[in-house]
């Protein structure tokens, strides 16, 4: 290796530490800056270093499976594990380097067509300190004793070639200037990208008129046409105890309504402490819980909004880096596992979102005449609260009907009022709107929730299964001092999209469940993935250098074949011509591999053979082909092919008879 002893060395110890590695690390330095001690080292063909690169392309490729099948850590940090092979034959080979060939395919055929003349290499070295750099920076860990290690080991590299005309002095000065603008840099720029970050998201919930709420639903209150329903399963629910009494997961609450969208106003978000093991987190201060439920749910990581039931007190096995909630009970997870399983402890009966203001019992002015009308029609205004939730039940369940078709209403009519006044048909988001409007229009403060609603028990899986088609929206009213869950759509949806799905469902859902089973394993390793990757490595790598031993034994073999079959070369089992092949292989002149019998005779004439001999031997080789590839024509040509032979062997068995003209040179003088 070309680089300076021990950096390599250094350099694998640095990964090591900082992905936490540091059991491979160790060995991986001993063994290649131990190289530099042994003198002896191994003469690997082309074709040895094509294997050992083959090697470590099966090593990246099973990194690649392992991160995708294990959803392991960033597979960059693995780098010097895939190249270490390569890395190694370098080291202890008679060569300054690799053969080109193993790094490039197109360099391998070339060499396979014969088309370079001379071997080609490159040294890999100071690319493989490169990497373990980046394989470290992977780790992603920010911290000064990174950056110091990091300038440490690159000026070390840089050191070793400086140009004679700097000072060592001066070289130290810019090295130290360098890292500490790189330091200073790095640092101000992450948070430029924070401020920059935080300035979009301002301009943009400025400019859709959100007061920095991320939430705002779109409903397809309005839409013309079927609603289409999707059967994928979405979250995977499994009770200790009973469900929550309303069977209802929520995911937000919103309290302003404007032609189709619900939005949530005034909706901060404030963080939640987590408990000591990080991966608890309490939502309310109550402490009187009851049996908890088991939520299993794909989620997108970054951001994003848990299932939880109303009265939701604790969560735990949810590891996240930060937990928040707001006035509406919505709770909001940062960094969450793509494969997300957590327990959910609630409180029935209570719930901990924010007190009512005056948005939650304002009606939108386009759709307060028609709401008023049905109200009075009710007579909400002199009931109860408890009572209007019952009338609102009847009145709907009763005079109205669930459809995922939406035909096209009244122009003169917002969706509202065609829904309460005219078609008295639509899905949930119609049923939830409209029911929010009446419960306020009856003085009881009221919010629209949506979410998911648990109803589908899985046989396969011991478990409820909530599907995308079970997704709903429905009332929280605040009756009695509480938040409560009130579902006024007809109980019928549910049915009618069960009729909906596909009669292979049940075989669409024994490959979900395999897919399941398969994401389960993915995503419960942490970091083993990488150490039980080099049991695969190892009879790998054993397995190659087998299979070079054995190739070089195997050569030396032939070789040795090659040469006895050089010094007695068979052209024919039965042919006489045989002694003469083994006098000329006697003298020197015996038969290349890709040799022909007239390119030999004619070599020896350049050599200077008696020209009568060559004569002689044209004829001689003319019978002896005949013998080989006709031998059926004339059984005397063997007899006559024999006496030739004899004959040129009495004549020319002698090299002074065969060279006259070198015996004449070689006479001494008088």
């Amino acid at each position: 290796m070309n680089t300076p002893p021990l950096l390599i060395g250094a350099s694998l110890l640095f990964w090591g530490l900082q992905t936490g590695y540091l059991v491979v690390a160790i060995p991986m330095a001993l063994v290649l800056e131990g190289s530099r001690f042994i003198k002896r080292r191994w003469d690997f063909s082309p074709r040895d270093f094509h294997r050992i690169a083959d090697l470590c392309a099966l090593i990246f490729l099973g990194m690649f499976v392992l991160r995708f099948a294990a959803n392991t850590a960033s597979m960059g940090r693995w780098i010097p594990i895939g190249f270490f092979p390569l890395l190694l034959a370098q080291a202890l080979s008679t060569t300054s380097g690799v053969d080109l060939g193993a790094l490039f395919y197109t360099m391998r055929k070339r060499e396979k067509r014969g088309e370079l003349k001379e071997r080609r290499t490159a040294d890999v070295s100071w690319p493989a300190f490169v990497l373990i750099l980046i394989a470290a920076s992977a780790a992603n860990v920010r911290t000064p004793d990174f950056y110091t290690g990091l300038c440490v080991l690159s000026g070390w590299a840089l050191v070793s070639i400086r140009p004679k005309r700097f000072h060592p002095v001066l070289w130290g000065v810019l090295l130290l200037t360098v890292g500490g603008l790189g330091w200073t840099g790095q640092h101000h720029l992450r948070k430029l990208h924070l401020i920059i970050e935080q300035a979009a998201i301002d301009w943009y919930m400025e400019r859709m008129g959100l007061d920095r709420n991320p939430f705002r639903n779109v409903t397809a209150i309005g839409d013309v046409g079927k609603l289409k329903l999707s059967n994928r399963i979405v979250l995977r629910v499994r009770p200790e105890g009973d469900l929550p009494a309303s069977r209802l997961l929520r995911e937000a609450g919103y309290d302003l309504y404007s032609s189709g969208f619900w939005i949530a106003s005034d909706a901060k978000f404030r963080s939640l402490s987590p408990e000591e093991d990080g991966r608890s987190w309490r939502v309310s201060e109550d402490i009187a819980v009851g049996p908890p439920i088991h939520v299993t749910a794909r989620l997108n990581g970054e951001k994003s909004v848990l299932s939880l039931p109303m009265g939701a007190v604790f969560i735990d096995h949810l590891p996240v880096v930060r937990m928040e909630k707001n006035r509406f009970g919505t709770v909001r997870a940062h960094q969450v596992p793509t494969l997300a399983r957590y327990r959910v402890f609630f409180d029935r009966g209570r719930s901990h979102d924010g007190p009512p203001d005056r948005h939650d019992l304002e009606i939108p002015e386009r759709e307060a005449a028609a709401v008023q009308r049905v109200a009075k029609e009710l007579q909400l205004h002199a009931r109860s609260p408890g009572q209007v939730i019952a009338a609102l039940n009847e009145y709907f369940g009763n005079r109205f009907t669930y459809s995922l078709t939406l035909k096209a209403g009244r122009r003169d009519l917002t969706p509202i009022e065609d829904f309460l006044l005219q078609s008295r048909s639509g899905h949930c988001e119609l049923f939830a709107t409209a029911g929010v409007f009446l419960m306020r229009a009856s003085g009881v403060p009221a919010r629209y929730a949506t979410g998911y609603r648990i109803d589908e028990f899985s046989r396969l899986e011991g478990q409820y299964v909530v599907r995308a088609r079970h997704a709903h929206a429905w009332v929280t009213a605040y009756v009695d001092g509480q938040w409560h869950d009130v579902d006024v759509t007809p109980p019928g949806w549910l049915l009618q999209e069960k009729e909906a799905a596909p009669w292979l469902e049940p075989v669409y859902d024994v490959f979900r469940w395999i897919g399941f089973q398969f994401s389960k394993w993915r995503h419960s390793g942490d970091e083993g993935p990488p150490l039980y990757l080099l049991w695969l490595i190892l009879p790998l790598f054993l397995i190659l250098v087998w299979r070079i031993v054995s190739e070089k034994r195997s050569s030396r073999v032939n070789q040795a074949a090659s040469r006895r079959e050089l010094q007695v070369s068979k052209p024919g089992k039965d042919s006489p011509f045989a002694r003469i092949d083994v006098a000329l292989s006697q003298k020197g002149f015996q038969r290349r591999e890709w040799e022909t019998q007239q390119t030999r005779l004619r070599r020896l004439e350049h050599a200077g053979a008696d020209a009568k001999a060559t004569a002689r031997l044209e004829g001689i080789l003319l019978l002896h082909y005949h013998i080989r590839f006709r031998p059926n024509e004339d059984p005397n040509t063997t007899e006559e092919l024999s006496h030739a032979v004899d004959a040129w062997m009495t004549d020319y068995e002698s090299g002074d008879q065969l060279f006259p003209a070198v015996r004449e040179e070689q006479r001494p003088s008088d």
